[in-house]
């Protein structure tokens, strides 16, 4: 008998350690348009957000209990520095990045331009809650790839460099 619960005892925190670690990974989701040869482009121009955005968290008490709940999204002041790990990314595969702002002139020569979203949370200290990063092709405007990430509930202070490291290689790194 007191095998069997040592058993069931052990059984359940590899269960709850699995189930522990698989909640705190996000989720990452990259596709290239059919037809595109992602390895011609090689010139980039990034668009840099003047403001990242921010989701509040609305607090509902319950009996004994508290409860976060998603509230507005705001923009805030930017946060990380998104253009900056995505040029970095992509030097890793050849690609020569400029950054400039929306109301920039394209510059000549680029063949796409990126453009991201990003989305920060609060728990103690700001993370990234979720990226969104779009590619199109200079010359048509048509978007070629866009790659993600969003954070699990149970995340792990997810790393925004980090972040977009994998989010470049599953777009260039194929």
């Amino acid at each position: 008998m007191n095998s069997n619960i040592k058993l069931y005892s052990k059984i359940t925190t590899i269960f709850f350690i699995i189930t522990f670690i698989y909640a705190c990974a996000g989720t990452r989701h990259a596709l290239i348009n059919p037809g595109v040869d992602i390895k011609k482009y090689k010139k980039a121009f990034i668009i840099a957000n003047e403001h990242s955005k921010y989701q509040t968290a609305n607090i509902i008490l319950l009996p004994g209990a508290a409860t976060a709940v998603p509230g507005k999204i705001k923009e805030v002041d930017t946060k990380g520095n998104i253009p900056s790990a995505i040029q970095r990314e992509l030097a890793k595969y050849g690609i020569t990045a400029l950054i400039g702002k929306e109301s920039d002139k394209i510059p000549d020569g680029i063949d796409f331009v990126i453009k991201y979203d990003d989305l920060w949370d609060w728990d103690f200290k700001y993370y990234l809650s979720a990226i969104n990063i779009k590619l199109f092709d200079s010359k048509t405007g048509i978007e070629i790839a866009q790659g993600s990430f969003k954070s699990a509930i149970a995340h792990n202070f997810p790393d925004a460099d980090e972040e977009i490291e994998v989010i470049i290689k599953n777009i260039f790194g194929n």
